[in-house]
């Protein structure tokens, strides 16, 4: 910690071995950070100022602001999303900005409303990076009934990854795929 008083301490993510860098908690790196600086008056005024600090990382999982939304579909996709989070999150760009990444497996908190937690994500989020795959596109597209028998005779399935395709009537059933980019195409229209 002392030395060069110019220089920040290092983060405690810079410390961990990669396997573990991604699972390590933003919020609580930055506790460590604060209560660890070289400076007396950037760090913690009292012992109550950094129990809440510490507190608010035990019951809030969020961010303010994710750097990317990794949006895909569970039942295909979730080996690649998680090693996509695992690489990429808390790593640090070239201009010296920390990469936070928003995947709903490692940020939903248990008992939260799922929906609004990956709405809320989403929202929060710099970039939407969707995995987009045969699985994750397929039961967004209807086969259109008088083409059916011959679509699936030549290979086309009529439940691709075990779920129903959509056929854009109010029967269909959800998909969170889908909310995923009306939300972020939204985003985008708005900022345009």
């Amino acid at each position: 910690i002392a030395g060069k008083m110019d220089e920040p301490a290092a983060s405690v993510l810079d410390k961990l071995p990669d396997d573990r860098r991604s699972k390590f908690d933003h919020n609580l790196a930055r506790v460590i950070s604060q209560a660890l600086e070289k400076y007396v008056l950037e760090r913690f005024h009292s012992v109550d100022e950094m129990h809440d600090a510490v507190y608010a990382c035990l019951i809030n999982r969020g961010e303010a602001v994710y750097s990317v939304f990794i949006s895909y579909r569970v039942a295909t996709e979730m080996p690649l999303a998680r090693l996509i989070f695992d690489c990429l999150n808390h790593t640090v760009t070239p201009g010296g900005h920390r990469v936070t990444v928003y995947l709903d497996h490692a940020r939903l908190v248990k008992g939260q409303d799922w929906e609004e937690g990956f709405a809320s994500g989403l929202l929060h989020s710099l970039c939407f990076f969707p995995l987009l795959s045969y699985g994750a596109t397929a039961p967004l597209a209807d086969i259109p009934a008088d083409r059916k028998d011959k679509v699936i005779a030549s290979g086309w399935e009529e439940r691709p990854a075990g779920r129903a395709r959509l056929r854009g009537e109010t029967g269909d059933a959800e998909d969170n795929l889908l909310k995923e980019f009306t939300i972020a195409v939204s985003l985008l229209e708005r900022k345009q």
